[in-house]
């Protein structure tokens, strides 16, 4: 979370996508600001296509969705926000 990424995780297996497709994730910033990161929809797209898949994060603490919000530690310490 240090560089603002956020740690997500998939939910079923990982056969719908190799290296170099995309993932895209409508509302994360929404999702992290209200604390409901348990499922998490997600497209991921290749050769003009998309496909839906469902992705989740750990349990994240206020500070830690913060980190990610801000986009790393050092804009979350230069907010002063501890």
């Amino acid at each position: 979370m240090n560089w603002g990424m956020v740690p997500f995780q998939l939910k079923g297996n990982p056969d719908g996508f190799e290296v170099g497709d995309y993932i895209y994730v409508p509302n994360i910033r929404t999702a992290l600001k209200d604390n409901a990161l348990g499922s998490i929809p997600a497209y991921v797209i290749k050769n003009g296509t998309y496909q839906k898949i469902e992705l989740y994060t750990q349990p994240m603490t206020e500070n830690e969705r913060r980190i990610v919000l801000d986009g790393c530690l050092i804009n979350f310490n230069k907010n002063g926000q501890k």
